[in-house]
């Protein structure tokens, strides 16, 4: 675990740590996957695996570039106010959008471009890591009563503070985890494991598990199995 986390306030170390967790969850359910298999588009339009994955870095480096950027104006502003109320929580947009059958559009900035040369799994992994650790770092020391009063506006989701920033960074990896287990789930024979939580009189998923099987024979992801 990154010693930078220690000095995070409370509410963003949890904040990372639910992202985290969710990685950890997701990303061995792809781990025997061939480069060919990451990068294959769903359809013509359609962003493979290894398109979402960068989608998700370039959206870490936004955030942390337009915080970084800000900082020098709404810093002291955010520690005038730090000793007032805020929110340490926010909705999970991205599941409301799902529910009602609706779809996010990224804007031009966030898309994916692909490379030249197509990285496989670790070093998509590696450089997605390597974004939530600089996240990390700008953020560690900032105290929280400036974390909740640091606030950028953003059109899709209003002027989250930086708390309610890091829950959506994970909301937003969680709701691109779902869509990639959807498309595995299409061709492939999968197990899947929901964790429900009773919070506030509703049952609500708290973690989410797909594995598929694996050839003895390689140590990779067999789509083809069939029970």
């Amino acid at each position: 675990m990154r010693t930078s986390q220690t000095t995070l306030s409370p509410s963003l170390r949890r904040g990372f740590e639910s992202l985290r967790a969710q990685r950890e969850a997701f990303f061995p359910t792809i781990e025997g996957f061939e480069v060919e298999m990451l990068w294959r588009r769903p359809t013509d339009t359609g962003w493979a695996i290894g398109d979402t994955v960068q989608h998700l870095c370039k959206t870490m480096r936004v955030y942390w570039f337009l915080i970084r950027v800000s900082w020098p104006v709404l810093y002291p502003m955010a520690w005038l106010f730090r000793n007032r109320s805020f929110e340490r929580s926010t909705r999970d947009i991205f599941a409301e959008y799902q529910a009602a059958g609706k779809r996010m559009k990224a804007t031009g900035l966030l898309v994916p471009h692909r490379p030249d040369r197509l990285p496989p799994l670790n070093e998509l992994r590696e450089e997605l890591n390597a974004e939530t650790n600089r996240m990390e770092g700008m953020l560690a020391g900032i105290p929280e009563g400036v974390a909740g009063h640091f606030r950028i506006f953003d059109p899709g989701v209003g002027s989250p503070n930086l708390i309610q920033r890091v829950q959506l960074l994970a909301f937003h990896e969680r709701h691109h985890f779902k869509i990639m287990e959807d498309l595995i789930a299409q061709g492939a024979t999968v197990r899947v494991t929901d964790v429900f939580r009773k919070t506030g009189g509703k049952w609500l998923i708290v973690q989410e598990h797909v594995s598929v099987a694996v050839d003895p024979q390689t140590g990779k992801a067999d789509l083809q199995f069939k029970p």
